[in-house]
């Protein structure tokens, strides 16, 4: 290779990696401390290193729940940690009270934050929170590591290929640009530390294979030595990595096959060289494993610390091909705790996947298997069925393990077969362009993750401007327990389909400091007093709990309650109350013995149930009140001084959508009892049944029977029935069947 070429290729790698480091730090700026899955556990092992220089006695001492893992991450970790004040490090490390609320976070979404975020992490970085974020820098450099050593495996293992280079930096970008390797070069984790060391291991495995062939021998006693330390040390970086030692034996089976040896007696001083590399690395753990708790790998103690994860029955076979969806999302998503990537991104990298498998088919159909250079691959294929046997096993019997993070430490071949998957297809002058635009595109994910999936999961609301909060006036004026103001509410649907989303809005804030987590309590009431919908919640998608809010703050917050699929089909009332996070909790007040806040009423649609057929009233008579109401007839029962009707009602105008009724108003029904000369002497103006079903809710040819009581004083002469808007006091224009208008737009229902 000329130095001109090698330089060009030299500075490509600069480039990916120089980019990967600066994708790792805005991700490491992006995630609030110990928001990755076990992370504040993995800290606090590395900071009790840093203070007492020495393994814990898990029977005796235990930093956290991550104290069984091997050492190695954390005692490298110690020096840099150490370096730092992490006096506060109880304070930016508390738990979050509502997350652990499995009634009001079942899905592990609706409350966002694992722990508590305070003024203590804002830039500048300073104490604990210095630390942490230079530690995660220090797995970033890992990372980084890895990246290069998938390059090197790529170039061993396509060694010959036409495509082989441009295949080699496509792996190498694959594994940069994915967000979800990224992601764990970007947090405190053994992860990473894993994934280097058992690809550094892969490596130097290829590497001997390559050196074999190329001066026909078995390799010699130093690189097997070599080998027996990368196991040893990926080992002492988790526990899986032991199992390193199945592809180092197929290796040896491979050395037993060269042609210069014919028996295994001549290898066994390469077996010992192996042996003894791994236990001059790893054999002190082991030992003190052994003389503490009677085990090598002190099992009972991993199992105890992960006993809470432990499945009551194992997963079948059915189910664990259910969550292989889960699986390939998480390589490259799940940026945290049930931080996803939208779904179309996850449809895309499936599609992207497909095309590289049916590459791969095509590319051995076509061309074979070469067994010389299969055993770079096989290498590979040992360790990744190695892998995923581990995983699975483990994923069967421990609940929240459904994530390929675990997978990464054989990161190397799924990329490598990746590129070649999507290359081989292709013409050799397109492959070049192809491997820059997947490059491209990954880097173009790998750049939108942190705004696309971190950031939203996390952020806080915008405060509306004194501007904003005068147009609401002083809005519904309603103050829960002296400490929550809601200033405006609205529907952001005027109806919801029974068993989906109801969409609403609330523009609220503090009037003081709020010394508790409140939870919302959303309920929807039907027209019978039955309860169809009761959701708890944390503010602002579970981002923001009422502790944070600042005194006299207003801020939009959107909602979606749940509809039961039962509901019947008719208005419902939204209730919001506020709960205390007590034992029982409580109702915050909003007036003396006044607990919950009627928001307004919406329409629930079924179309599971069938609609009653109409009944009919006894008198027909038709009117239509402003092209909107349609009259269309009542029964009438007169009792002494007393008339009680049964008005039957239907809406006329068909001019709706999903967010805009086809009545625009909430139109008031009057009932007026006049004298021979046109004095009134009794009525009855209110919203139909009572405000619980306005008219806004009203759809077109939808039959809404109206009882309404009236006096009928002795010198009662005439029933009169009308609509106007409470607003401004106009009536509807009121007109029989043939256009003309009834006097002073109110119907004649009876006559003495």
């Amino acid at each position: 290779m000329s130095a001109g070429v090698g330089c060009k290729h030299t500075n490509i790698m600069q480039a990916i990696l120089g980019l990967f480091m600066l994708l790792c730090v805005v991700n490491n700026i992006a995630l609030p401390m110990f928001e990755a899955s076990d992370e504040a556990a993995h800290f606090a092992y590395a900071d009790f290193w840093a203070r007492e220089r020495r393994l814990p006695h898990l029977r005796q001492e235990v930093p956290s729940h991550e104290a069984f893992q091997p050492p190695l991450y954390y005692m490298a970790l110690a020096p840099i940690v150490g370096l730092f004040d992490r006096s506060n490090l109880a304070e930016i490390s508390q738990l979050n009270p509502d997350w652990f609320d499995r009634e009001l976070n079942a899905d592990y979404v609706s409350v966002q934050q694992l722990h508590l975020h305070g003024p203590a992490e804002k830039f500048p970085y300073q104490g604990a929170v210095l630390a942490v974020r230079v530690a995660r820098l220090f797995s970033s450099f890992l990372g980084a590591a890895t990246v290069w050593l998938v390059f090197l495996i790529a170039q061993l293992a396509l060694r010959g290929r036409t495509h082989a280079v441009t295949a080699s930096y496509l792996a190498a970008a694959l594994t940069a640009f994915n967000p979800k390797f990224i992601h764990i070069s970007s947090i405190v984790s053994n992860d990473i530390a894993v994934t280097l060391a058992a690809t550094l291991a892969c490596w130097w495995m290829l590497r001997m294979v390559g050196r074999w062939q190329v001066t026909g021998g078995r390799g010699e006693a130093w690189q097997w030595f070599v080998l027996g330390g990368l196991i040893g040390m990926a080992g002492l970086c988790k526990i899986q990595a032991f199992a390193l030692v199945v592809p180092a034996g197929v290796l040896w089976l491979f050395a037993v096959r060269q042609s210069a040896i014919r028996n295994t007696q001549s290898l066994i001083p390469y077996l010992m060289a192996l042996i003894i590399g791994f236990a001059l690395l790893s054999a002190w753990w082991f030992g003190l494993n052994w003389v503490r708790y009677g085990d090598l790998l002190a099992w009972n103690e991993v199992q105890t610390a992960n006993a809470a994860l432990l499945r009551p029955v194992p997963l079948s076979l059915g189910e664990m091909i259910g969550r292989v969806p889960q699986l390939f999302i998480s390589f490259w998503g799940v940026l945290g705790i049930e931080k996803y990537f939208p779904l179309w991104v996850d449809q895309l990298l499936c599609v992207g996947l497909a095309v590289a498998v049916v590459g791969c088919i095509w590319r051995v159909s076509r061309d074979g298997i070469d067994l010389e250079r299969a055993r770079f691959i096989l290498i590979l294929i040992t360790w990744q069925m190695t892998t995923l046997t581990l995983f699975l096993s483990w994923m069967r019997t421990h609940v929240g393990t459904e994530n390929s993070r675990l997978l990464m430490p054989s990161v190397a071949l799924p990329v490598i077969l990746v590129a070649v998957g999507w290359l081989v297809l292709l013409p050799d002058r397109w492959r070049l362009i192809a491997a820059w635009l997947a490059g491209s595109g990954m880097l173009v994910l790998a750049i939108s993750a942190p705004w696309l999936v971190i950031r939203p999961a996390f952020a806080t609301p915008i405060a509306l401007d004194p501007q904003q909060v005068a147009v609401f006036g002083d809005g519904a004026n309603v103050t829960f327990g002296g400490q929550v103001q809601l200033l405006h509410s609205e529907f952001v649907q005027w109806r919801a389909q029974a068993g989906q989303l109801l969409k609403l809005r609330l523009f609220w804030g503090a009037t003081q400091p709020i010394p508790k987590s409140y939870r919302v309590l959303l309920e929807a009431v039907d027209l019978h007093g039955e309860l169809i919908a009761r959701r708890r919640f944390i503010p602002f998608q579970g981002r923001f709990a009422m502790n944070r809010w600042q005194p006299h703050v207003y801020f939009q917050d959107d909602y979606d309650l749940p509809i039961d699929v039962t509901a019947m089909r008719g208005p419902a009332t939204i209730q919001l109350a506020l709960l205390t996070d007590d034992v029982p909790p409580r109702l915050l007040e909003i007036q003396p013995n006044v607990f919950k806040f009627e928001l307004g009423q919406v329409k629930i649609v079924n179309d599971m149930i069938a609609v009653p057929p109409p009944q009919s009233p006894n008198v027909t008579v038709n009117a239509n009140f402003g092209g909107l109401i349609g009259l269309r007839g009542y029964d009438l029962a007169l009792e002494g001084s007393q008339a009680s009707l049964r008005l039957y009602f239907a809406g006329l105008s068909d001019a709706s959508t999903l967010t805009t009724p086809s009545i625009d108003k909430n139109y008031t029904l009057f009932v007026h009892v006049l004298d021979r000369d046109g004095k009134l002497l009794a009525q009855n103006d209110a919203q139909p049944l009572m405000g619980k079903f306005p008219t806004r809710l009203w759809e077109p040819n939808e039959l809404v029977i109206e009882p309404r009581d009236v006096s009928l004083p002795t010198q009662a002469a005439k029933i009169l029935i009308g609509w106007y808007d409470a607003a401004n006091g106009q009536r509807l224009l009121a007109n029989n069947p043939h256009g003309a208008r009834w006097p002073a737009d109110a119907v004649l229902i009876w006559e003495r």
